[in-house]
C-alpha cells in the first residue's frame, strides 16, 4: 500500500465529524479518548486542535499519563505541512484559494493547518 496525502486529508472531515457525534452523545464530565491508527497530524493532532477550536472551551484535553502503567507518550506535534496532490506545500487555507481550483479547495478544511491560537497549541 502506498501512502498518498490525499489519504489524510479525506479522513480529517471524517475523524472531526465522528468525534463531535461522539462528544454530543458523551455524558456530561465524561471522557472521550481519541485514538488513530495513523501518524499523519492531519488525522490525529489537527482533529484534536479542531475539537478544541469547534467546542470552544466545552471539552478540554485531560493529561492521562499517569493511568497508563509504562506505556510511552510524547507531545504532539504543533506545526505540520499541508500538501497538495502532487506533495506541493500549502502554506495556509486562504493560500487554498489563490493556488487551486474550486474543485480542488473543496478538498481542504481550515482545521487541517496548525492552530495558531496558543491556548491550543498548548493541549496538544
Amino acid at each position: 500500500r502506498h501512502w498518498h496525502p490525499h489519504q489524510g486529508r479525506q479522513l480529517h472531515s471524517l475523524q472531526v465529524q465522528i468525534a463531535l457525534r461522539a462528544l454530543a452523545i458523551l455524558k456530561v464530565g465524561g471522557q472521550l479518548s481519541y485514538s488513530t491508527c495513523s501518524l499523519n497530524p492531519m488525522e490525529d493532532e489537527s482533529v484534536v486542535a479542531a475539537l478544541l477550536l469547534v467546542c470552544a472551551g466545552a471539552v478540554e484535553v485531560v493529561d492521562v499519563r499517569g493511568r497508563l502503567g509504562g506505556f510511552s507518550t510524547r507531545p504532539g506535534m504543533t506545526s505540520w505541512h499541508v500538501l497538495t496532490d502532487d506533495l506541493q506545500v500549502l502554506p495556509s487555507y486562504a493560500a487554498t484559494k489563490k493556488t487551486l481550483t474550486k474543485e480542488q479547495t473543496k478538498r481542504y478544511r481550515a482545521t487541517m493547518w496548525p492552530p495558531s491560537a496558543p491556548w491550543i497549541t498548548d493541549n496538544l
